[in-house]
């Protein structure tokens, strides 16, 4: 049921049948041919309660819970991966295939990312892709729901707006990427 290629469907007007109906007819097409990427590296804050890899040490020597010091060496192996400092470089890799974007990153956004980036860059076909080429330390939660008993709000060693610090970059590099006056027959 594909249309052959080169095709698209171009409205051909209506036919009234009680309602208008749209007549949709194959026209010739010339889908964009572009392809380029880019990996931008987002500096993200992390949360300013997030102990240090010493600290987190020191509590898992004094624990004698097993599950409690499994969730400390998690924590450890966490904060080892972003540092001991206030911040955290993550990685996000850009990919432009014609006129549309696929973009991946370590981490792990909530699916609204994907809806907010279409909505900020509207007539573009967007894929997001978490947890991708390794590095995963958390999750992006929005900051709307930080200060919520969360399991993805207390594991994630990001601070409240990085999500948005997220779509924001995302949004900028794609735009970049696919200039609004690129169009499906450019």
């Amino acid at each position: 049921g594909m249309l052959p290629a080169g095709t698209m469907l171009a409205y051909g007007g209506a036919v009234e049948s009680g309602a208008p109906l749209a007549v949709w007819k194959s026209a010739p097409a010339s889908p964009s041919t572009t392809l380029a990427a880019r990996r931008i590296d987002l500096e993200l804050a992390l949360k300013e309660d997030l102990p240090s890899v010493a600290q987190i040490e020191r509590e898992i020597a004094a624990c004698s819970d097993h599950v409690l010091a499994e969730r400390l060496r998690r924590k450890r192996g966490v904060r080892r991966a972003v540092g001991d400092g206030t911040t955290s470089v993550m990685p996000i890799w850009l990919w432009r295939i014609g006129d549309a974007v696929l973009l991946a990153h370590p981490n792990e956004a909530f699916a609204r990312l994907q809806g907010e980036l279409r909505a900020q860059v509207p007539g573009r076909a967007i894929a997001a892709l978490n947890l991708s080429n390794g590095g995963s330390v958390g999750y992006l939660p929005p900051r709307a729901v930080y200060g919520r008993d969360l399991y993805q709000v207390w594991q994630s060693p990001f601070a409240a707006g990085c999500h948005e610090a997220m779509v924001a970059a995302c949004a900028r590099a794609i735009g970049e990427l696919v200039p609004a006056a690129t169009s499906a027959s450019a």
